[in-house]
């Protein structure tokens, strides 16, 4: 059985591969897998991919699994990975980015040292197309220590709202629970938070930046053909986390419907009117709230008034 299992979902990126996959191999050890989904992509990835683990001994390339499906997104091939992974621990890496040296050295560390934690965090650096850092991170790791996950920390957590899965490496006893939602976006939040308040009880902390994340306009959440596809992944947000309204996951519930109404100010007067007139149940659940603004009162009592103010660059403004 291997330490650690690393998933890696690729679809067109042969822009960036060789970096990501080279960025492991110079580093790879024989108690880690890698797992490449190919999720039916048409360019050369998987090409490039294979020539740069050529370059490996016989004994580490044998570390790396190839998985073939065809096209049907990120999360299904995700899910795929998961399912055949054997580590003791499953992170994940998105091809597009790369990891920072002692990657490896780091975490098979901390999984020898700590085989019971549930899930470690780490923190990435953002960096550009052309792989230079940009003065900016992503933290969710502050220390080198271990967290009780109780209400405060959730609390912390959440308002962070930093769900990329590489930034965790999660306990195979959770495998059963690491099943992506397909057909929407944002499906690590819609994941995750529901994981953490549930089944997650201890955190070890890594605080080191060890993931590259680039940053670029391809990105499914900048591109407006999803507009729609964002729409319906709020709602089956709201959907899921007014089930545990009342209680830990509150913020998450909250933040859903502030994203809905968010996203629905770019769409016709009609449009919104459907879309609130289905959404009205899970607005009025908050409606007796005393712990909201003026602001965030006014969005869950009147919906679809405050997304056509939306439209008003003073009102947006307002705090």
């Amino acid at each position: 059985m291997k330490k650690l299992s690393i998933i890696i979902p690729v679809y067109g990126v042969e822009k960036y591969i060789e970096e990501c996959i080279s960025s492991i191999c110079c580093q790879m050890e024989l108690d880690v897998e890698v797992i490449i989904v190919n999720d039916g992509t048409q360019d050369r990835s998987i090409e490039i991919a294979k020539n740069v683990i050529s370059g490996l001994s016989d004994e580490l390339q044998n570390c790396f699994i190839f998985l073939e499906q065809i096209n049907q997104g990120q999360s299904v091939a995700r899910n795929h990975g998961i399912s055949k992974s054997t580590g003791e621990f499953i992170a994940f890496v998105d091809p597009d980015d790369f990891v920072y040296a002692n990657y490896f050295q780091t975490l098979l560390k901390e999984i020898s040292e700590n085989p019971l934690v549930d899930v470690f965090h780490i923190n990435a650096k953002k960096v550009d197309e052309d792989s230079r850092e940009v003065n900016d991170s992503i933290k969710i790791a502050e220390s080198n220590e271990f967290i009780q996950n109780d209400k405060s920390y959730l609390e912390r957590l959440f308002k962070l709202d930093a769900w990329q899965p590489w930034l965790r490496i999660f306990n195979s006893k959770f495998k059963d629970e690491l099943i992506f939602p397909s057909g929407i976006l944002m499906e690590d939040k819609y994941l995750f938070a529901s994981l953490y308040a549930n089944k997650i009880k201890n955190i070890k902390a890594i605080d080191r930046e060890m993931i590259g994340y680039r940053v670029h306009g391809s990105s499914s959440l900048n591109d407006p053909k999803n507009s729609n596809l964002l729409i319906l992944s709020a709602r089956k947000g709201i959907e899921k986390y007014s089930e545990y309204y009342g209680g830990e996951l509150d913020y998450i519930y909250l933040s859903y419907l502030n994203l809905y109404v968010f996203l629905n100010s770019s769409q016709n007067f009609f449009v919104i009117l459907k879309n609130f007139k289905k959404m009205k149940i899970y607005y009025h659940l908050v409606l007796n709230r005393d712990d909201l603004s003026l602001k965030k009162s006014l969005m869950h009592k009147y919906p679809t008034i405050y997304t056509l103010l939306l439209r008003t660059k003073k009102f947006f403004y307002w705090k």
